[in-house]
């Protein structure tokens, strides 16, 4: 099976889970896992559904946040609910998160935002789109940097410099790493930073996403397991990474 053939049904399976999530209005029943994300029976329900889905177009190991599989260098990698607070919540900035990675390079990626209509794709060499028509780019330079970053006690040193800077900068705080990404690839946003927040389950897909709408997205693994992001525009990362000292 080439990599179109696997893009295509997984972006059918990705729309029908989707789906399930577009008709949620019932308790959620959410729980607090140990490193202080929610959890709720969704997040389970579609890591189930999508684990089992992909297996059926490849059988490969899936690297999600909701299980456990032992993966070599090619897999798929998701995020049943990115911005499980925000879904918990009743706020529409949550979606999912599906890629493909082989031989360690990500070969495509899909953000599907259910109650926003919108869904970036990416496949290596081909350029991003939103709803599988649109080409989107990064948007040129401005006078204002317009960015979003998690509000978190390893982020208010981080803020403080960016307010201090004298940098024409606003910040937004919208908790769903694949859309915020997905904004800035579509020239939504300039930048986004997480510190000690994000997960590879997070940024891989949508770094492909921002990659081929020529942007950059740069980490670091931190000795707890977790990561410090910086994405955007090159212009935009750069001024970001000077003020911030995160990277």
């Amino acid at each position: 099976m080439n990599i179109q053939e696997m893009f295509d049904k997984t972006l059918r399976l990705v729309k029908k889970c989707g789906d399930i999530l577009k008709n949620v209005d019932f308790e959620k029943e959410a729980t607090v896992k140990k490193d202080g994300s929610l959890v709720t029976k969704y997040d389970l329900m579609l890591d189930k559904k999508l684990t089992e889905g992909l297996k059926e177009i490849a059988n490969y190991p899936v690297f999600s946040e909701e299980h456990t599989e032992e993966c070599g260098d090619t897999y798929f990698i998701i995020d049943p609910i990115d911005g499980t607070h925000n879904f918990n919540s009743g706020l529409e900035f949550f979606g999912i998160i599906v890629a493909f990675v082989q031989n360690k390079e990500t070969q495509f990626s899909i953000v599907h935002l259910p109650l926003l209509d919108k869904t970036f794709t990416a496949i290596k060499g081909h350029g991003a789109y939103l709803n599988d028509k649109k080409r989107i780019s990064v948007r040129k330079s401005t006078n204002k940097l317009v960015g979003s970053c998690d509000i978190t006690i390893d982020t208010l040193d981080a803020i403080h410099n960016i307010i201090n800077s004298g940098e024409n900068i606003d910040l937004r705080s919208m908790y769903c790493t694949g859309l915020e990404v997905s904004y800035i690839a579509n020239g939504c946003l300039d930048f986004l930073f997480l510190k000690n927040s994000g997960f590879e389950w997070d940024f891989i897909g949508p770094k492909l996403i921002l990659e081929e709408a020529g942007g950059i997205l740069k980490f670091v693994e931190l000795s707890n397991g977790g990561y410090s992001v910086i994405a955007g525009t090159k212009e935009a990362v750069e001024i970001i990474e000077k003020i911030t000292k995160i990277l």
